[in-house]
């Protein structure tokens, strides 16, 4: 009887404290925004690749106002961004290629053959300048790349425990200062030219030790504005990212 006694006793203490069969969320690891920004950075260095999704969308009505959405892949063992989506916009699927300094597009899915053009915001149409503004922010969705501008340009104002499916993670607040930053959270630097406020806030959801889950960000205080949402989902799978063959480049 005693020995039962014991174990329930022991049993209680386990399960009040976080010890076996705990499902209390995590707290909070980091107590300001540069310490964040390395730790996300930091820990996806160590990783091989990602995979993600990616969505924009005017305001909070996803379903009636999102304006883009698109699958992510990004080689993270190189010093410069490798990253491509799929990305379906304006009712077409396009491929877009960050390596390096270099954004690569073409219409239709990564696994299609077709002709390529290099995307240049300075160069681009006025029909093809948002999809060039936007196509050459995607190597900012490199997570090494959001640590860095978590870093840079942003103040932690807020965190809270939370979990993203069975995964418990915190939510870090940050209030970007737009002057701060060169490009980042999906932005390139004609992006960040275009945001209509001095300061944004961005959502990170961390794992313990810093490898981010999601990031949302709001970039202004109206329903107009626009809000990017990305989740990072598989880690250090095979993965190789590509710029085009140079014969595949429409000059120009």
């Amino acid at each position: 009887m005693r020995s039962l006694v014991l174990f329930a006793v022991l049993l209680s203490v386990l399960t009040g404290c976080g010890g076996v069969g705990s499902d209390k969320p995590s707290a909070a690891e980091f107590r300001d925004a540069k310490a964040l920004g390395d730790a996300i950075r930091t820990t996806a260095m160590r990783e091989t690749t990602v995979l993600g999704t990616f969505s924009s969308r005017i305001g909070e009505d996803a379903l009636r106002n999102t304006v883009a959405v698109a699958s992510v892949r990004a080689e993270l063992n190189q010093p410069g961004p490798r990253v491509e989506v799929d990305l379906e916009y304006q009712s077409k699927t396009w491929t877009v290629v960050a390596v390096g300094a270099d954004t690569f597009l073409k219409e239709g899915e990564s696994n299609v053959r077709g002709p390529w053009k290099r995307l240049d915001v300075a160069t681009a149409t006025e029909s093809d300048f948002a999809l060039a503004a936007f196509g050459t922010g995607i190597g900012t969705l490199d997570p090494r790349h959001i640590g860095t501008a978590t870093s840079a340009a942003s103040t932690l104002v807020e965190t809270e425990p939370d979990r993203i499916g069975s995964t418990a993670v915190v939510r870090y607040r940050v209030e970007v200062v737009a002057a701060e930053l060169d490009s980042g959270f999906g932005l390139s630097e004609t992006g960040v030219g275009g945001i209509r406020t001095d300061t944004f806030l961005v959502d990170l959801w961390v794992e313990p030790g810093g490898r981010l889950v999601r990031f949302e960000a709001r970039f202004g205080p109206h329903s107009s504005d626009f809000v990017f949402l990305a989740d990072y989902t598989a880690w250090s799978s095979v993965l190789y990212v590509n710029a085009p063959e140079a014969g595949e480049v429409e000059p120009g």
